[in-house]
């Protein structure tokens, strides 16, 4: 049983990483798998996981750790020891530390990531017919916005395995005002500090973002209020935040604070 948990569980690993979108899959297959299971069990299912995915590949067992069983083993944090923090400060805070775990493991393997860029960006050329400005000018982007880029890839795999798991609640889903200092502190380091200019911009995109998707969920509870229809509501509110992101953030952070918002109909 142990084995085939394992084997299981190493399979979804590499697809997660072939599929960054749906990495999400292995830590809502463990929680839900696992849970029955006592510690000693999920540590000798978690050891040969590991063992499997080192034999592969040293780097994919750094992944494991560092990324996918932080973000299960915060998922039992906050559900056995801290039951009263809101749902996105949950969702946000394991986005954020495997945010600053990812980014720490990349620089130590700087030198393997620079020879795939160059690698990438001969298939980029060759494949995309793009010029070598071009190239570089989307590989500069992409480093500019390395810590945010980051966070979207770690924020999509924590929501969707708390959406996953507990998406019955989703409606009283909350989250703290203390988001709004993500936000100011991004904003003064781009205004004030030139020189860190690359931090505050990431950081704002990333206070941004958190209030986006906090003020989606405002909007789709404001519509289920009037149309008890789950799927549609929900596709609406996304719409409306994607197409308006700046009304979406404020909606977001005005609601953060507990204030009341209502959506007139003229």
């Amino acid at each position: 049983m142990f084995l085939l948990s394992s084997i299981g569980i190493v399979f979804l690993f590499i697809v997660c990483i072939s599929m960054p979108l749906v990495s999400f899959l292995l830590p809502v297959y463990k929680i839900k798998k696992m849970s029955t299971l006592g510690i000693k069990e999920r540590l000798i299912v978690n050891g040969i996981s590991m063992g499997i995915l080192a034999y592969i590949d040293p780097m994919f067992l750094g992944m494991y750790v560092g990324f996918f069983l932080v973000i299960e083993g915060l998922y039992y944090y906050f559900k056995n020891f801290k039951n009263n923090t809101p749902i996105f400060d949950r969702i946000f805070i394991t986005a954020i530390v495997t945010t600053a775990i990812m980014g720490l493991y990349s620089y130590f393997l700087r030198d393997d990531i620079s020879n795939s860029v160059v690698f990438l960006k001969e298939i980029y050329k060759a494949k995309l017919n793009l010029s070598n400005g071009e190239v570089n000018r989307i590989f500069d982007i992409l480093k500019e916005n390395y810590i945010f880029l980051l966070f979207i890839y770690s924020g999509i795999s924590s929501y969707f395995t708390y959406y996953i798991l507990d998406r019955k609640t989703y409606k009283s889903w909350d989250i703290s005002y203390k988001w709004t200092i993500l936000y100011i502190v991004g904003f003064f380091i781009q205004k004030y500090i030139k020189k860190e200019i690359y931090y505050g911009n990431n950081i704002l995109e990333i206070g941004k973002l958190i209030y986006i998707i906090f003020g989606i969920r405002v909007i789709y509870s404001k519509l289920s209020e009037r149309m008890n229809l789950k799927g549609i509501n929900k596709f609406i509110s996304i719409v409306i935040g994607g197409m308006f992101p700046s009304i979406t953030f404020i909606l977001g952070a005005i609601k953060s604070f507990n204030v009341k918002v209502r959506i007139i109909r003229k």
